[in-house]
């Protein structure tokens, strides 16, 4: 039986200033049935636990070198004693006190959702190319994930986000992340679990604060890794020429929109790079060892790989 109604997982290593305003968010969610904070660090420069103990929450330490997406949130997993897993990035805030029960909600009020995902706003300083990428992907309207007859299921069926997201414990010591993926153990997850007949939600009223502002190099690399473990995932390259070539029309008509034309040249260059970045990670099986390790994000994950060579 578990002691609390849901488990809230954070995996950091040197979080932001706003960590604190973080955890002092999680301490008034507004949800019945207890909840506990586990943190878990890989190495961080700042005193972290320093942070979180005083506010009552676990604190686990890991060396640097054994993390990874999805092991690392497996072993929080089994060490958790909540009936629901909730994920959350160190970087992501909660919009409101109603986060967490507009999460855990969906799979209350339906035994076959195992999980549920948070709606992402961009904070107000993100540069309009990556507010477009969260306005597009992260709608104002639910939706649930099922397997319908496909035979195989694609990115757009299985769409998942482990930035802020809640899972069945019994479900996810059933069917844990992969830690052999780099990163997208999210997408991976879904995949399996819906093509075993559950089902996923997203719960747009669940929201958090969340958005990058990466340099264009970092773009490229987070790109390259996410096409290198969305290709162990997927049998066919998620989008296609014609389905970017609609996105950039609709990031154009937003730059317009919102009066930011000036931007046009620099998102020509920042989805190109984008796209480059996704192909050569899709297809990252034929390159050397040496090269995976310069353009990728994860320089460990890729430094690992080449010396089990």
């Amino acid at each position: 039986m578990s002691k609390f109604k849901a488990s809230i997982i954070i995996l950091t290593k040197n979080p932001e200033r706003g960590f604190p305003n973080l955890l002092d968010s999680l301490l008034k969610q507004n949800c019945s049935g207890g909840r506990e904070v586990i943190v878990i660090d890989s190495g961080s420069d700042n005193e972290v636990e320093a942070l979180v103990k005083p506010r009552g929450m676990r604190y686990i330490q890991i060396d640097p070198g054994d993390f990874s997406h999805g092991d690392t949130r497996n072993k929080g997993v089994q060490i958790a004693d909540g009936h629901y897993i909730v994920f959350l990035t160190q970087d992501a805030l909660p919009a409101d006190n109603y986060w967490l029960q507009n999460l855990i909600e969906p799979m209350e009020r339906d035994p076959k959702i195992v999980g549920v995902f948070s709606r992402q706003i961009p904070k107000e300083d993100t540069h309009p190319m990556e507010k477009y990428f969260l306005t597009n992907m992260y709608g104002e309207n639910s939706k649930v994930n099922a397997k319908n007859g496909q035979t195989d299921l694609g990115f757009d069926d299985v769409f998942f986000s482990n930035v802020s997201s809640a899972i069945r414990r019994d479900v996810a010591l059933a069917f844990p992340f992969n830690s052999s993926l780099v990163m997208s153990e999210d997408q991976d997850w879904s995949k399996r679990t819906i093509s075993a007949g559950w089902k996923t939600a997203y719960a747009p009223d669940s929201i958090v604060i969340h958005s990058h502002q990466n340099s264009i190099i970092q773009v490229f690399k987070r790109n390259f890794d996410s096409g290198a473990s969305l290709h162990h995932t997927f049998k066919k390259m998620p989008g296609g020429l014609s389905k970017q070539c609609k996105y950039f029309w609709g990031l154009i008509v937003y730059l317009l929109k919102k009066n930011e034309i000036q931007y046009l040249p620099v998102a020509l260059v920042y989805e190109t790079v984008k796209a480059l970045g996704f192909a050569l990670g899709w297809y990252e099986r034929f390159l050397p060892a040496k090269f995976k390790v310069f353009f990728g994000f994860h320089r460990e994950y890729w430094l690992k790989a080449a010396n089990r060579r």
